[in-house]
């Protein structure tokens, strides 16, 4: 059995603690340095404020606990194990149906059915990719217009940019057909997701109401799938989720052997995407505090 590390969420901060109590409680729990601590507690909940050995995990959850922090543990191992993706090419609507049901039809495998009241969670987002190439460094010579001498030299330093974005639907479902067991005897049922990505995607299910733009018609498709499940989550808090959990799981950004750089928010979208389908089927199946993003401790 090979070691994972837990990722300590914070949900909220309890009513009236402020930001030097928030710190004093991040630098009791996990050993970080105060100056540490400041940074994390100043970004809004929720956040992965760390990721811990498993052995380790208890203890910070238990001081925590005893200042009445809502936290959740998740282990790299739960995250590996939540539902893969399916990756939708196209959905037809059933309107002979006794509800809002959806034919799905994925790049690969068989057609399935979607059934929007088994839907706990939708997670939508934007996903951003962009590279600077190296510098290219350009030199002309400023010559004397009547010598035609050259007495110095003009420098200009550009670079290659590229940027393209990615309109993400996560669609999370409860699966009966592979139930949960857990350790106490319980079982629940298991999770699934589907994904609608605007790079691979029709969106011909919008008849007259498709937009011209990815942006827009994800939107639109996003707040119909909603309305026909209003009891799942909405999550839309990616790009904030991911800026204040940055120093836990990673920015996206790295350097290029050739001196430019890359940015990749693909990474920290599959972790925040598990994040909330886990967080979500543990409040719905069994039972568990959720939290809506709140502001930082002052």
């Amino acid at each position: 059995m090979h070691d994972t590390r837990t990722n300590i969420t914070i949900l909220a901060w309890p009513s009236g603690m402020g930001r030097p109590q928030a710190r004093a409680v991040l630098v009791e729990a996990l050993g970080l340095d105060p100056y540490i601590a400041d940074l994390r507690v100043a970004k809004p909940p929720p956040l992965v404020v760390a990721r811990v050995d498993d052995s380790i995990a208890a203890s910070v959850g238990a001081v925590l606990k005893t200042h009445g922090v809502p936290f959740l543990n998740l282990t790299d191992a739960e995250m590996d194990a939540a539902a893969k993706p399916l990756l939708a090419k196209r959905l037809e609507f059933a309107p002979d149906a006794p509800e809002p049901m959806y034919m799905v039809e994925p790049w690969r495998g068989e057609t399935m059915g979607l059934r929007m009241a088994d839907v706990y969670c939708i997670v939508r987002a934007k996903i951003k990719r962009a590279r600077v190439g190296p510098a290219i460094i350009d030199s002309t010579p400023r010559r004397d217009p009547l010598t035609g001498v050259s007495w110095s030299v003009d420098v200009s330093v550009k670079h290659e940019r590229s940027t393209s974005m990615t309109n993400v639907i996560d669609l999370w479902l409860l699966d009966r057909e592979h139930p949960v067991h857990l350790q106490d005897g319980r079982i629940f049922p298991g999770q699934k997701r589907i994904r609608i990505n605007s790079e691979k995607f029709s969106w011909d299910v919008l008849g007259s109401e498709r937009a011209h733009g990815a942006t827009e018609s994800a939107d639109r498709l996003a707040l119909r799938l909603a309305d026909q499940a209003p009891q799942a989550a909405v999550e839309l808090g990616f790009l904030a989720f991911r800026e204040s959990s940055a120093a836990a799981i990673g920015s996206g950004w790295s350097a290029t052997l050739q001196g430019g750089s890359r940015t990749d928010h693909h990474p920290a979208f599959e972790f925040y995407s598990a994040w909330c389908g886990l967080l979500h089927w543990r409040a719905r199946c069994v039972g568990g505090a959720g939290s809506s993003p709140t502001e930082p401790p002052r």
